[in-house]
């Protein structure tokens, strides 16, 4: 019976190249020069493509051209199997484009049995004739000549909240609580960034932010209100609509916004 324990290493890796490195491109911000002689230059990502292992034969002269390269040529070799990664970059000057630029920005291990392998789709009799195993499923790498494996971790589901209860979280500063709220946000680009809502015994919240490695307690209504362009009233109603009957979270609304209006005025 087949097992494919690998799958989800392979399905990763394919979602990477199919669409992640365009994503990682079309994410990085242009980059703007000033010339001495005054004028302004500025260039950007277009495209990133990632293509597949090959022996560059160029240098030996001839009509050679590239040819495909195998995993276990990469073993016998001491080989890394690996692809170049593509990418063009939009030249502007002074507001007009003069030039686009394709390049190869760097060689990107190829996960074996990706669609970027050149064992994909081959069938068992091709497989063994490759040198590899009948049922080779992949989802490692090749480098200089070793199999690497990259562990698979299991982390909270992205951009859900979890209810968490931790004593540790009493250390945290003065009248913070057991009790928080902590989510895995993510952005288009995967980009990820985890924030925990601290309850506080003072009957208020407070929000964990983590900017370029430093961390900061923000009171929750400070970030709301630096997010929405709404009066208290606006708020309160807002905050309460899922939860109208609970007299509780209503004084726990009402107390953060008089706090906070003590220290805003």
């Amino acid at each position: 019976m087949d097992c494919d324990i690998s799958g989800y290493h392979v399905e990763s890796y394919n979602f990477l190249a199919d669409e992640g490195f365009q994503a990682i491109a079309e994410d990085i911000p242009p980059v703007k020069l000033k010339l001495p002689n005054g004028d302004a230059v500025e260039f950007w990502y277009t495209n990133a493509r990632l293509g597949k292992p090959h022996l560059d034969n160029s240098k030996m002269g001839g009509d050679i051209g590239n040819c495909p390269i195998y995993p276990a040529e990469c073993r016998q070799r001491r080989l890394t199997y690996r692809a170049p990664l593509n990418v063009c970059i939009d030249l502007q000057l002074n507001g007009r484009k003069i030039d686009t630029v394709d390049l190869i920005l760097a060689e990107i291990p190829v996960m074996l049995c990706s669609n970027r392998c050149n064992l994909y789709g081959l069938k068992r009799k091709e497989l063994i004739a490759k040198g590899e195993e009948a049922l080779e499923r992949g989802g490692y790498f090749i480098v200089n000549g070793s199999e690497k494996i990259m562990r698979l971790l299991i982390a909270n589901k992205r951009n859900y909240p979890l209810a968490v209860k931790r004593k540790t979280f009493r250390e945290k500063g003065k009248l913070y609580s057991e009790f928080a709220v902590m989510m895995r946000c993510f952005r288009g680009n995967h980009y990820c960034s985890l924030i925990t809502l601290h309850y506080l015994e003072s009957l208020s919240m407070t929000l964990l932010i983590q900017y370029r490695r430093e961390i900061f307690y923000v009171p929750l209504i400070y970030v709301i209100k630096c997010l929405v362009d709404w009066n208290d009233a606006q708020i309160y109603s807002q905050l309460i609509a899922g939860r109208p009957n609970d007299q509780f979270w209503a004084k726990c609304v009402r107390n953060m916004l008089t706090v906070a209006q003590v220290f805003l005025n």
